[in-house]
């Protein structure tokens, strides 16, 4: 069988979006673990609906515990992770200590800006794991990790061992941006009802050289030094996004001087700005990159839908 990883994601009242951080982590494991035909990694996506988590809650224990425990039985141990942010913080450790009490051999693993101080969590909260900094690479050699002594030549991690934190080597942060695969590649663009999200969240950039306590990236977790996709990279899933018919993006890194980018893009592409609101300008397809594929899944195992930006393996609630 396959071991089952649950990747949870819930975004904020204000901004309700497709799950690209959790999306970029399925993306990345498709692409570069070692074992992507052994595992069925899930995207639960609450979009701004926390009031639904029970309800999922009740359905996963008639639907997936079973499973999770017939995993656990032949050596598998399922994982649930959390993307956890200020906004989503009560609802998701709530969540973690139910789950663990339903199941506590199930490993829940933390990651984003809200956990970074691993101390504060793993000795409170039910939380086995914690990912530090940028969670791609860590994420995927953690599923990758043979057994629990293989996790400390994971970088990126904080657990407990013997009463004690364990925080082990730092992460180097990626360089090349355009090395991630997109999280487009996996995610569905439809939310529950099978209409286009009316937004996204976009990163054009990774970086801030400020640590506003307020901000997000305050934390430090990314890092100071600014480093940005390609523009070709970008120009691409901006197409893909306005064929889906997102009619509304946010750049996460707000601080980059959004207006240039643009202003190439709409030079070469077909996308025109008003405001905060990007709409086709004409019908030229994107060239800079290979479409993607009909089917965002063809590379995993599961259920498939025929609809070019909807995905049967996303759950959105």
């Amino acid at each position: 069988m396959q071991r089952p990883i649950w990747l949870l994601s819930l975004d904020s009242d204000t901004f309700p979006a497709a799950p690209m951080t959790t999306g970029g982590l399925k993306a990345y494991y498709q692409e570069l673990g070692k074992n992507p035909a052994q595992v069925d990694i899930q995207l639960v996506h609450f979009v701004n609906h926390p009031e639904k988590i029970p309800q999922w809650l009740e359905q996963w224990q008639k639907d997936e515990l079973p499973r999770a425990r017939e995993a656990i039985a032949a050596g598998l141990q399922p994982v649930m992770g959390f993307s956890v942010y200020t906004w989503n913080a009560a609802e998701f450790l709530d969540l973690m200590r139910e789950v663990k009490a339903l199941c506590p051999d199930i490993l829940i693993v933390a990651g984003g800006p809200h956990v970074q101080k691993a101390r504060d969590y793993l000795f409170s909260e039910a939380v086995d794991i914690i990912v530090l900094g940028e969670g791609e690479a860590t994420f995927t050699d953690f599923l990758d990790a043979g057994s629990r002594e293989a996790w400390h030549d994971v970088a990126g991690l904080a657990f407990v061992e013997n009463g004690e934190l364990v925080t082990t080597a730092e992460r180097p942060r990626f360089r090349n941006l355009n090395e991630l695969p997109s999280p487009l590649n996996v995610i569905s663009l439809l939310d529950s009802e099978g209409e286009p999200y009316d937004c996204i969240a976009y990163e054009t950039s990774r970086g801030c050289p400020y640590k506003c306590a307020f901000c997000e990236w305050g934390t430090g977790a990314i890092g100071t030094k600014m480093l940005s996709f390609s523009v070709e990279r970008i120009r691409h899933d901006w197409n893909y996004i306005v064929d889906a018919g997102i009619k509304n993006m946010r750049d996460q890194t707000a601080h980059r001087p959004a207006q240039h980018l643009c202003d190439l893009l709409v030079e070469e592409a077909r996308l025109a700005l008003t405001g905060n609101r990007l709409a086709a300008a004409s019908e030229q397809p994107a060239a800079a990159l290979p479409p993607r594929a009909a089917n965002p899944d063809a590379a995993g195992a599961g259920a498939v839908s025929s609809h070019q930006y909807g995905c049967q393996q996303v759950r959105a609630y």
